[in-house]
């Protein structure tokens, strides 16, 4: 194995929204060394700016076009503009640290990410892939799966990479992770005891499968609203193709907050967490629930908060999709808040096995150790083609 200390690391992210999966990359790539160098190419330059501050952040530009091409020409027209940007951005980087070799993270899914295999094959740079969620199956997918890059995946990714491998089982070149939390970063507390009014917090996208409306719903019966005060942290897709939920507009005690700067403070004010994501492949916001001391709910939907959390002891579970199972959850909590503060304990303590340094070691040890392996095959294949042609 051919080993180098430092690398120009550049980054390609073309999704154009903000989401949890830039922040738990991120977060992995905080736990570098210090002399990392890392290089931004982004459709949401805001995302990386106070996380990554010593980075050099690139806005990546396109036509609104092309944004949401996903299928057909316009999905093939949309990786080609952004493999000639993404090759001009790391020439760029190049030419200002000769000495260093590049490696791309590419860290949104193997379809969505096609632009850097095809950068990788025809400069031999090697690629870390982080996979957030599970992936798209298609023969573009497999052919960059099968190119054999370090692969890092959530649990629930595994499945749909099974169904890109034609063989059993996954290759070694692919390795499980789950999300932690930065030490600097960590939530601060919960302030204050269950006794009085309780505040519900809720924060996500407003994408539909996030589940707004089973909170609102939930709320609205038997005018549950008016016993709690509500405020929801919500992220307004912009440039999305998929379905939106309309936010709250007839709960009593709700504040709707777009994107709040003052997050960590609201959470800490706050007493329970709700997610109503539906087959979350994470849940990071669950995470800094649970480091923060609120009593957490989440549905039962066999994602990985309902297999790692255990229904009263460090959580509460309603039926997925179900106001009416919420509904009666809360209602429960209102007249047995003796159990809050210890559930609440419980899943502050189990939030401390995710410190970011461990759950991350294997992507910082694939980054700062730039494993050319793959480089020298993918080198010997084009050298091979030439011979044949020549």
């Amino acid at each position: 194995m051919n080993t180098v200390k430092t690398a120009s690391t550049i980054v390609f992210d073309p999704i154009p929204f903000h989401g949890g999966s830039k922040v738990a990359t991120s977060t992995a790539l905080k736990q570098c060394p210090n002399s990392s160098k890392f290089y931004i190419l982004t459709a949401t330059p805001s995302s990386w700016a106070k996380r990554l501050p010593s980075a050099h952040i690139q806005p990546l530009s396109m036509a609104a076009v092309l944004l949401t091409q996903t299928t057909g020409i316009g999905y093939w027209l949309k990786q080609f503009y952004l493999a000639v940007y993404l090759g001009l951005f790391c020439a760029r980087v190049k030419m200002k640290n000769k000495r260093q070799p590049l490696q791309l993270v590419l860290a949104s899914g193997h379809g969505v990410d096609m632009a850097g295999y095809w950068l990788s094959a025809l400069f031999v740079i090697k690629i870390t892939q982080l996979i957030h969620g599970p992936v798209g199956k298609s023969r573009l997918s497999s052919y960059a799966f099968r190119q054999g890059h370090p692969t890092f995946y959530l649990p629930s990714a595994k499945d749909s990479l099974l169904a890109l491998n034609q063989e059993s089982g996954l290759p070694r070149n692919c390795l499980p992770f789950v999300n932690g939390l930065d030490k600097q970063d960590w939530p601060r507390s919960r302030e204050g005891s269950f006794d009085s009014t309780l505040q519900i917090f809720w924060a996500a996208s407003l994408l539909k499968w996030k589940g707004l409306s089973v909170l609102d719903e939930a709320l609205q019966l038997n005018h549950l609203d008016r016993q709690f005060r509500t405020r929801i942290c919500y992220i307004q897709p912009k440039n999305s193709h998929q379905p939106q939920s309309s936010l709250p507009t007839t709960l009593q005690n709700c504040v709707s907050m777009p994107n709040p700067k003052n997050l960590d403070l609201i959470r800490a004010q706050s007493h329970l967490f709700i997610s109503t994501s539906h087959q979350e492949p994470f849940g990071l916001s669950i995470l800094e629930a649970l480091a923060a001391g609120l009593v957490v709910i989440i549905p039962k939907d066999g994602a990985y908060w309902d297999q790692e959390l255990e229904h009263g002891v460090n959580c509460f579970k309603y039926q997925a999709n179900d106001p009416f199972s919420l509904n009666l959850l809360l209602g429960q909590l209102l007249v047995n808040r003796h159990k809050l503060a210890h559930v609440a304990s419980n899943g502050q303590r189990h939030a401390q096995s995710y410190h970011a340094h461990t759950c991350y070691a294997h992507i910082v040890e694939a980054l700062t150790s730039l494993d050319t392996t793959a480089c020298r095959l993918s080198s010997r294949r084009a050298s091979s083609a030439l011979r044949a042609k020549s």
